[in-house]
């Protein structure tokens, strides 16, 4: 009798235990690690030591930016980027402000009027005519406009006040515009006016295009259109001189290509007052005869022409792009590209290969890979 009651006892002991151990788990909460107190636990938090609560992850490569050295995985560390958020590995900013042109505020869609195109470093620079197509007129509303290679949009207003700028070309580092009866230098960067060589002694209303230093790297060749005529300018004292053309009278001169190697200007012709009767005419600097090239093809209204290593390029009013063999050059230009909007002063990016065609009515740059 006393051995049953015994177990018993033991049976209800065990018994109790195990309900009051049931209660206990009944009533304990699981702890969540959260070390920096963003409500976001530390298993799940990519910075579990700096409180972000919004989780940001610009790169997504699973570190927070709050605690990522390098937000934008461009391999510049942030406290040195100068866009730290934008991926911009080459760190380019035209203006050289505190901002990067990643994330600067400057972009634009649409250029007015564009007439030509340089580039200068990883950047173009376009001239723009203005809002009203008027070509001949000193209304005051042209600019240079700031592109990227991409022929995106950076600084629409970079250089202002202009009153209808054609023909650029970079001189010793400084950005030379022909602007109506005047020739104008300017800081690339600034934007700063640096000299202006007049041309309105001379009877010139609209300077065209411009070329690059010849040899002797003083002078530079211009066509003023209206007057038929292409200019020399010595840039050092401003001395200007008409340069003949033994055997040929000109028309409405207009693009210009330069060939120092072999001592020649290519010039191509608008034409006439009504654009015809347009030519290519090579003169040969020794003694300033004129050829025209092209088995002497007129009617067209040639406008841009550049130089690669054995053809020329020619852009035509006509809404053409055309090419010249020079090995044949008696031969027809050879028609590239038709449907062209008001293509003007085009331009060899000898970086990329390509011709960039300003589509003047279209508003925008055209690429033509070679």
């Amino acid at each position: 009798m006393k051995k049953l009651l015994y177990t018993l006892l033991v049976s209800s002991l065990i018994v109790v235990a195990c309900a009051e151990d049931n209660d206990n788990n009944t009533n304990t909460n699981p702890v969540i690690q959260d070390a920096d107190n963003d409500t976001v636990a530390d298993a799940m938090d990519n910075c579990p030591n700096h409180a972000n609560t919004n989780q940001s992850d610009v790169d997504g490569d699973g570190m927070g930016d709050v605690c990522d050295a390098d937000i934008d995985a461009d391999n510049i560390a942030n406290n040195a980027d100068n866009c730290p958020s934008n991926h911009n590995p080459k760190q380019l900013n035209f203006d050289n402000d505190d901002l990067g042109d990643a994330c600067d505020n400057h972009a634009f869609s649409r250029l007015h009027h564009p007439e030509s195109i340089v580039r200068h470093n990883d950047y173009y620079l376009v001239s723009n005519l203005g809002v009203s197509l008027l070509p001949d007129k000193a209304d005051g509303d042209g600019f240079i406009s700031v592109m990227n290679i991409d022929g995106t949009g950076l600084i629409q207003h970079h250089i202002t006040g202009l009153d209808s700028p054609k023909g650029l070309e970079i001189i010793n580092g400084m950005l030379y515009v022909c602007d109506l009866s005047e020739l104008k230098v300017f800081n690339i960067i600034t934007g700063q006016l640096i000299k202006t060589y007049s041309f309105q002694a001379e009877g010139v209303t609209l300077l065209n295009d411009i070329t690059g230093l010849y040899s002797d790297n003083e002078t530079i060749f211009l066509t003023a259109t209206r007057a038929r005529k292409i200019f020399k300018l010595n840039i050092k004292t401003g001395t200007k001189e008409v340069l003949t053309v033994n055997g040929q009278t000109l028309l409405q001169t207009n693009g210009l290509a330069l060939d120092n190697t072999n001592n020649v200007l290519y010039m191509a012709e608008f034409g006439e007052g009504n654009g015809q009767n347009a030519r290519i005419i090579k003169i040969d600097l020794t003694n300033n005869n004129g050829t025209v090239l092209g088995g002497s093809t007129t009617g067209l209204l040639y406008d841009g022409i550049v130089l690669t290593a054995n053809k020329l390029y020619l852009s035509d009013w006509s809404h053409k792009l055309f090419s010249l063999d020079l090995n044949n050059p008696n031969t027809p230009p050879v028609q590239l590209l038709a449907g062209l909007s008001g293509p003007a002063d085009i331009f060899h990016d000898t970086n990329t290969n390509k011709i960039i065609i300003p589509s003047m009515t279209a508003h925008e740059l055209r690429f033509y890979d070679l």
